[in-house]
Parts: structure tokens; sequence; C-alpha cells
């Protein structure tokens, strides 16, 4: 196809260069008979060649040369015009020609485009214009879609992870927080230096070379100041909280550890200077709780703003959800909640992660602290009193690797972390049982009977020495149920049971040992120990020094007890026969003296 573009120039080019000298040879023909013309008197072309001699001329002779020169001038003229016609036919003929040429070409060229736009449309709609993303996906085909999913696109749609590959995130922990307010002290220290530079710059450029003693002591003052800037605590040097850091910077100095918008949260929630840190106080809580409700539980930003007490929305959405009141506070788990909470555990794990703040999400009547402490009851699988080697391998855990006692599970199969936590508190403070005495409990009512808020027993510890909040909430639970079943009946006859040495377990040599005789016990399948044993002669010095120390311990409460019913003989507390009482609704103010 080239070579024969390049023989159709080659001709083209022949035939032009002929086509030239021709026309100039005619246009040359033209001006020697438009010259000749000229020389002849009358305008005609003379017939007689000039170097003839002139001729005596006659009338007749004259006669017939006019008419010989009239008709030699019609032919002058006719041969004149056909010649000029020729040339303008000449002219036409090629122009012709270039056109047939330049149309031809024109008419190749346009099958070529619409061939090859036919083979693109595939039956496409015909579009004026078509939108194109630029965006994700970045690689597309031709008609602008992108490449089909592959396997791990797949299974990321359909669901289903390789969790074999999934890095854990790291928590935070106190050395990553004091070193983010180590390093945003620094850098806040830094801004306010340029900043002060930046300044004594500007009044450098005012004062110029003249003397100004004012720019000067302003020049002054500021070089005191930047001289200040590291001794000024993080409170004075910070940004606004509205003003943004250089985040990635900092993500970058602290080696990564979080992600810059971890970073930022982290800040602007949390640790900046200008939020309110201190424990809520009572009047907080009353105004948190009315603002919340007429808000319908939306926009913590503005409940924060309203609550006016320099608290942020995440801190006030967070108290709000840990200790505010609902209709199932403090209400024992029904089965229905058990299946539904065990259906959203198997729904959101994830290998060995469970969200649990999904899971509270889902169900709105129970904290996240009252679901994660519900699923570790259910995952014990043994319940009831340790056995002594069971008390055995917690000691000698403690002692070789401390209080971890996550780390203690894999040694006490089915007993779970707050099983084992709760026992240990047991073993470490006390080898007899503590006695409630009537004072004890018609304090613990009335404490409890007074709270504000949520039934908290962590706070009521403070005015019973010696007992935690598990102590505390039995003995209340106790004294509930039986003002329920005996609503006329006093204090004074609610059961209670003397001190009685408790059965704990002795640390053995080392834990090898321990975890040994635990296994020899549980595979021998041995009865748990009488609630009441025995001391016998044959009895160790420490189970018999433990039984003088009970028996002492219930002679001085008897006496105590003797004493106070003889210097009070009126002051009987006895509940309405009519009334009922709730967890919630129980406080002293409603009881009578009769």
């Amino acid at each position: 196809m080239a070579n024969n573009d390049t023989d159709f120039d080659t001709d083209s080019e022949f035939n032009s260069d002929e086509e030239a000298q021709l026309e100039e040879q005619n246009l040359k023909r033209l001006n020697e008979l438009l010259d000749d013309e000229d020389d002849i008197p009358g305008g005609g072309i003379s017939m007689y060649p000039p170097h003839l001699p002139s001729i005596h001329h006659s009338s007749s002779y004259k006669t017939l040369l006019q008419t010989n020169n009239s008709k030699s001038g019609t032919l002058a003229q006719i041969d004149l015009a056909l010649s000029a016609n020729k040339i303008l036919d000449e002219k036409i003929r090629k122009l012709e020609r270039d056109l047939t040429v330049r149309l031809k070409e024109c008419r190749d060229k346009l099958e070529v485009i619409q061939n090859s736009a036919h083979t693109y449309t595939h039956n496409d709609k015909n579009e004026l214009f078509r939108y194109i993303s630029c965006g994700r996906p970045y690689f597309k085909d031709k008609l602008n879609f992108p490449a089909p999913d592959n396997d791990d696109a797949k299974m990321a749609k359909s669901q289903m992870y390789d969790f074999s590959l999934v890095i854990s995130v790291p928590g935070w922990t106190m050395r990553d927080k004091s070193q983010f307010i180590t390093m945003m002290h620094k850098i806040s220290v830094e801004n306010r230096r340029n900043e002060f530079f930046a300044q004594i710059t500007n009044l450098k450029r005012k004062c110029g070379n003249s003397n100004n003693k004012k720019l000067e002591r302003d020049i002054m003052v500021l070089r005191k100041k930047i001289d200040q800037l590291a001794k000024m605590p993080l409170s004075q040097v910070a940004l606004p909280i509205d003003q943004e850091y250089d985040w990635d910077m900092l993500a970058n100095k602290l080696n990564r550890r979080h992600t810059a918008q971890e970073y930022q949260s982290l800040w602007k929630l949390f640790f900046h200077p200008s939020i309110n840190k201190n424990s809520w106080s009572k009047a907080e809580h009353a105004t948190l709780q009315r603002i919340a409700c007429q808000n319908n539980q939306q926009d913590w930003d503005d409940i924060a703003l309203k609550l006016n007490t320099g608290r942020s929305g995440y801190q006030c959405f967070v108290y709000y959800r840990t200790n505010m009141t609902n209709s199932f506070t403090g209400k024992k788990w029904t089965n229905e909640e058990i299946t539904y909470l065990k259906r959203l555990i198997d729904y959101f794990k994830e290998d060995n992660y469970i969200p649990w703040g999904k899971i509270a999400a889902a169900m709105e009547n129970r904290t996240k602290i009252q679901i994660y402490n519900k699923y570790l009851r259910m995952i014990e699988q043994r319940k009831g009193r340790f056995l002594p080697e069971e008390d055995a391998v917690i000691l000698n855990c403690v002692e070789r690797f401390g209080t971890n006692f996550r780390r203690m599970t894999d040694f006490l199969p089915g007993r779970s972390m707050v099983q084992i936590r709760s026992r240990y508190q047991v073993l470490s403070k006390l080898r007899v049982s503590t006695v409630w005495t009537v004072e004890d409990d018609k304090k613990l009512v009335q404490i409890i009977g007074n709270q504000d808020s949520n039934i908290n027993f962590a706070t009521a510890t403070q005015y019973f020495p010696g007992r935690n909040r598990v102590k505390l909430r039995t003995r209340y639970i106790t004294l509930v149920k039986w003002m329920k079943k005996h609503p006329g009946v006093s204090l004074d006859h609610a059961p209670r049971r003397g001190a009685r040495r408790l059965n704990h377990g002795y640390r053995s040599n080392n834990l090898n040992d321990a975890i040994e005789n635990l296994k020899n016990t549980l595979s021998s399948a041995v009865e748990v120990r009488s609630k009441k044993k025995k001391i016998g002669k044959d009895s160790p010095h420490i189970e018999l020094d433990d039984g003088i120390v009970v028996l002492l311990v219930n002679k001085l409460i008897k006496e105590r007890e003797a004493e106070m019913k003889k210097r009070v003989t009126d002051d009987v507390m006895v509940l309405a026969p009519d009334l009922i009482i709730s967890q919630e609704q129980l406080n002293l103010r409603i009881c009578v003296k009769i």
C-alpha cells in the first residue's frame, strides 16, 4: 500500500511538470499574438512580412486591403479566444483531477475510521458524551470496566477471611500514653517558639535602622518568653483543640506504633488539657441524665456542650452507657438474654477476638461491662467450692509469676479468671470468715438505699473495712430476699451465721507438685469436703489454732449483741406488712418504728 502511494505521488508530480510546460508554451504564443496585434496600425494583424517593399496604393487596392485587414483581425481574435479557452479548460481539468484524487483519499480515510469505530461499539447505545471515573479502580479495560475479582476479593465479599494473616492491633499501654504526652509537649513548645520568632522578625522589619525603643522592648519580652517555654506545662503551650498538629510527623516520631488518626482522636477526645478528666460528681451525673433524655441519647457533642463542665462528647457517651440506669440494671439475666448473648458472640467472634462494643450495641439493656462479666461466668466449666489442691495451685502460681490470673487458667482447667481472682483475694486475706452483725446490716441497707444512681457496692466498701464489694453484694441480696419473705420482721432476726474456719489449701513445695496433686484429686473424683469439718486430737496445729479463733470470735459477738439489746430496747426496725421493696426502691426512709 505504501509503494502504491509512492508511485501515485511520482506520477502526479510528472504530470504536473508537463502541464506546467504546456501552459507556459500557450502563454508565450498568446503573448506573441497580442504583440503582433499591437504592431499593426488599426489594431489588426498584418498578413505580410515587414521587410516587403511598399507598393503604390490605388483606391481598389485600399478597399481590398481594408477588407483583408478586417478578416485577419477577426481570425486573430478567434485564435486568441480559442487559445484562452484551451488554457482555461486545461486548468479546470487539472483542478478536477486534483479534487477527484482528494475525494478518493477522504473516502478511504472515512472508511477506515468507520470500520475502527464499528469494532468498539459492540451494539452500545449512541451517546453524546460519557462519564469516566478517574478514581478507583485505577486499572480498567477499553470499555471502562475493572478487572474481575480474584480469589481474595471473592472471599472478602463473602465475609470469609484468613485470620492467620491478620495482625492484632496494639492497645494503648501506659508507656504509649506517656511517650505521646511527652512528644506533644515537645511539638507544642516548638510551635510556640516558631510563632515567637516570626513575631520578632516582623518587629525587626518594622523597626528597620531606626532606634525604636518600644519595638526593642517588645523584642526583649518575646525573647524572655522563648527562654521560658521549656519550663511551661503542656496546658499553657498546647494549641487550641480546634487547631491541628502534623499528626503524620508525630506518628513517624513515635515509630508508627499507632496511626495518625488514632493519635488525633485520643488527643481531641481525652488528652487535650482543656478536657475535664476529674471524677464525675453527683451533680454532673444528674444533669447528664436529664440532658441525655431530652436529646433522646443522640448528638453527644451537643450534650457535652449543654453539660458545660469541660467534658467531651466521647466522655459523656461512655459514662452514660456505663453508669446510667436502665430497666434491666441490677436484674438477673434471663434465659432469653443468655441465649441471645451466645448468638451474638458466635456471630461477631473472629477467631479469638470478640468485639464487645458491637455486642453491647446490639443489647441495649446491658452495658459492655455487664456483658463481659457474664461471658466470663458463662465459660466457667466448674462451679462450687475450690478444692485445697486448687488453692495450692493458685498460691504456687502467684509465687512463680505474680498475679497473672489469665495465665493461671492454663493450670486450672474449668476455672475462669474471675473465679481465680476472687479465690486469691480470699486466700490472701482471711482464714476466718467475717460475721455480719445487726448494726452492719442496717448500715448496709441504708447506704445502698440512699444511692442516687445505680447500685454501686464498690463505693460502699469504704464504710466496711475488711469486706470487698462481693461480700457486700452477697449480703445485700440475702437481706432483700429475706425482707420480701418476712415484711413485718425486724432485721435483728435476719439469717446470719457465726465465724467459721475457712477451708483453705496450702502452698506446696513447687508448682509441679501442686498441679500433680490436683490432677490426682480430680481423677479420683473425691467428694467435696463437709462444710463443718470436725477437729480432733490428730488435727494439724494450724487447724487447731483456727478452731480456737472461731470459738473466741463467736463468743465475743454474742456478748456484744447481748449488750446492745440491753442498751437499746425500743429501736426495733420493721417494714410495713403491705410493702413490696425492689433493689432500686429500697430506702430506710420508708421504714417505720414500732
